[in-house]
């Protein structure tokens, strides 16, 4: 059981690291809810291995949630209405999407709850009619609050044009 969980962490680190998505935000969400499971199951079953060295292992490995779920008790209850309102933010479908060519498709999401208002476009690869997993591979980020400080007005055209 401790194995499938790391295979299921490891997955879904690697798949973070070299831009790979599924097909929604929500799912890609969800896979990373299923990695930190996994990592509390693979945390949990390693504290019992013999010899003690390896639960000495496990328990700096649980540290980081440890010390997360710390963190939120000690700010207390004002910490959850920022936590709901980002994973609202984070969890929100795209403005706007596009098929843009049979193996490449278009989100573009809208940013600045917290941050300076504007929008990102992802240009994402996928294999003809299966747009089930996808790897980005370009993205362009638009400040609209201060235009002339940030990069020019992008598209979906604009940002998938150097890539067909």
């Amino acid at each position: 059981m401790c194995g499938v969980a790391c295979a299921v962490v490891a997955v879904v680190c690697i798949a973070a690291l070299s831009g790979i998505r599924t097909f929604s935000h929500a799912t890609d969400i969800v896979c990373v809810i299923a990695a930190v499971a996994a990592y509390v199951v693979a945390t949990a079953f390693a504290w019992r291995i013999w010899p003690h060295a390896a639960g000495f292992a496990a328990g700096v490995l649980a540290a980081p949630l440890l010390a997360l779920a710390a963190v939120a008790l000690w700010l207390g209850a004002e910490v959850f209405p920022v936590l709901g309102s980002i994973v609202l933010i984070i969890t929100a479908p795209p403005q706007y999407t596009d098929e843009v060519s049979p193996t490449l498709s278009c989100r573009v999401y809208v940013s600045g709850a917290f941050t300076d208002m504007g929008y990102t476009v992802y240009v994402l690869r996928h294999p003809p009619f299966v747009p089930i997993v996808q790897l980005e591979v370009a993205h362009a980020k638009v400040y609209a609050t201060r235009p002339g400080g940030g990069p020019p007005p992008a598209s979906c055209a604009s940002v998938a044009a150097p890539l067909r």
